[in-house]
């Protein structure tokens, strides 16, 4: 995954800067076959436990949030990126104009 864009509540009980939704570019890659996928994922505030400043954070960490909170989301999305991909190499149908 490429680092992700991040949008931030400026306050959020008391912390600043908050990191609350990311945009996820999910890439798949076969033989010559590129395929990118953006998601936007909203993260549940109400399960920070221990928050970390928003200058402290790094990419594995907002990564890492994502994948703990929309694991099914994600895993969906490279499966679909891996179908698309699939096909491109092996097509199983095309289009043909009828007339």
């Amino acid at each position: 995954m490429a680092t992700p864009k991040v949008w931030v509540k400026l306050n959020h009980n008391g912390n600043q800067d908050v990191v609350d939704h990311v945009q996820l570019l999910i890439k798949g890659e076969k033989q010559t076959q590129l395929f990118e996928a953006s998601l936007g994922l909203d993260l549940d505030l109400s399960t920070i436990s221990n928050f970390v400043p928003y200058d402290q954070l790094t990419t594995e960490k907002i990564i890492g949030w994502c994948e703990a909170q929309h694991a099914d989301e994600i895993a969906e999305t490279k499966l679909n990126i891996e179908n698309i991909i699939n096909e491109q190499l092996a097509p199983s149908r095309e289009m043909r104009l009828f007339s």
